[in-house]
């Protein structure tokens, strides 16, 4: 059997014909793009992944460091610690040794001083008889206007009888340019001391001043009376002591 097209067909067919084979064309060019576009999409996902694991160990290796740089930091303060602390107790106890050989020196001269002065006293009473005022010493003490003082008196009797008695002491000096006297009473620290004595050879009489910041002592006048004050035993002018040892 067989068709016939009549001719003013023919136009139309071709048209549909053609426009056919454009969409067909069209398609597989969209087939082909998106199979294209599809294969960049997964390659440059798979580069992404790659990019990120990268990065993730890269952070992985950075964290790691930081840690281990954490780790040594801290080792490094305790060390720089412990030297310090080494430091500091190696400088204290250097420091207190040096204190420690700075008052055994103190005490060797003040130890010196004092053997002196009671030779010194020592010998001059093997010269003297009966009551006497023998000696005056003086220690300056840490406070620059207190002093310690001591005041020996002997006794020598072929008798070996009893000194009885009371002592008195003035200290004589200068204030602003002008001559000024102070009693024991009134240059005692704390109470007042005993100057009440009562010894056979040898009698030390001790005690603490405080000097007035603008008092320059030079002299000390030292009295001993009887006990009843009526009587004066003894009397003897000492210069205020050059020597002056720290405590």
């Amino acid at each position: 059997m067989y068709f016939v097209v009549e001719r003013r067909f023919l136009p139309r067919i071709a048209w549909v014909a053609g426009f056919a084979l454009v969409l067909i064309g069209v398609g597989l060019l969209s087939y082909h793009l998106g199979y294209l576009r599809n294969e960049r999409l997964h390659r440059d996902n798979r580069e992404l992944q790659d990019h990120v694991e990268a990065l993730q160990e890269r952070n992985r290796l950075l964290e790691d460091g930081n840690a281990t740089q954490d780790r040594n930091a801290s080792d490094l303060s305790r060390r720089i610690a412990l030297l310090e602390k080494t430091a500091t107790l190696d400088k204290q106890a250097l420091a207190k040794a040096q204190d420690n050989l700075r008052d055994m020196q103190d005490t060797v001269y003040r130890l010196k001083g004092e053997l002196e002065f009671y030779e010194e006293i020592m010998n001059a009473g093997d010269r003297i008889g009966g009551l006497g005022i023998q000696g005056l010493y003086v220690q300056k003490l840490a406070d620059s206007n207190q002093y310690r003082y001591k005041v020996v008196l002997t006794h020598l009797s072929d008798r070996n009888k009893t000194a009885k008695g009371r002592m008195k002491m003035t200290v004589m000096g200068e204030e602003s340019g002008e001559g000024r006297s102070f009693e024991l009473s009134e240059l005692s620290v704390g109470a007042m001391p005993d100057v009440n004595f009562k010894f056979e050879n040898f009698k030390i009489m001790e005690g603490y001043l405080s000097i007035p910041p603008d008092f320059v002592p030079l002299q000390a006048v030292i009295h001993l009376y009887s006990v009843d004050g009526k009587k004066q035993l003894a009397e003897k002018v000492l210069d205020w002591p050059k020597f002056e040892i720290e405590g």
